[in-house]
């Protein structure tokens, strides 16, 4: 698979449209499907289920994927409230990217970053965040929602501890958006990004 660079002519810029207050973190797009296609491979095949997208992760061999796991020292129900609080609020948002040339506008870009907290069952939830790019062609067949971007598996270990398991890649803030998820799920009061 290659991946051709290309001059770029004439200025670029991005913006975000918030639904909230959100981190610059989170502005690269572009990014996140560029590790996608590293992660699933050139012919963009894009797991079309939050199950396949975890799956896809654990089995690639990339060095862009990003793997790991948490324990909570709080209760299940407790840690899912924290979460439901918070990643909706903090994750949504509308990235708009513009490109002028020649005083025209040449590109007009939407990302929508969109995350969702369900639980499963009385012992496990999940936490999936996706993104759908809007006035971009994507190749290959685009999941409902659009692309995977990070899964977190949340699952009751004892009545006083939660294990989170986070599957996604190095791109695109997931780092970022890991560390609130763990602080969130330890019921510190961690505001969302600017």
């Amino acid at each position: 698979c290659k991946i051709a660079r290309q001059k770029q002519l004439g200025r670029i810029s991005m913006h975000a449209v918030p639904n909230n207050n959100l981190g610059a973190h989170m502005r690269n797009a572009i990014s996140a499907v560029l590790a996608a296609a590293v992660l699933f491979g050139c012919a963009m095949n894009y797991p079309q289920t939050r199950e396949e997208f975890r799956q896809q992760i654990v089995a690639s061999d990339s060095r862009f994927k990003f793997i790991d796991t948490y324990v909570a020292k709080r209760r299940f129900d407790d840690v899912v409230k924290s979460l439901q609080a918070n990643v909706v609020q903090c994750f949504d948002q509308n990235v708009t990217t513009t490109r002028a040339q020649g005083g025209m506008t040449t590109m007009n870009q939407t990302d929508e970053w969109r995350s969702s907290v369900r639980v499963v069952n009385r012992n496990r939830a999940e936490v999936t965040t996706q993104m759908a790019m809007k006035g971009a062609i994507v190749p290959g067949k685009v999941p409902p929602g659009g692309l995977y971007m990070t899964a977190v598996d949340i699952e009751r270990l004892t009545p006083s501890t939660t294990k989170l398991s986070y599957y996604g890649s190095t791109s695109s803030g997931s780092k970022e958006r890991w560390d609130l998820v763990k602080q969130w799920s330890d019921g510190k009061p961690t505001p969302c990004p600017k």
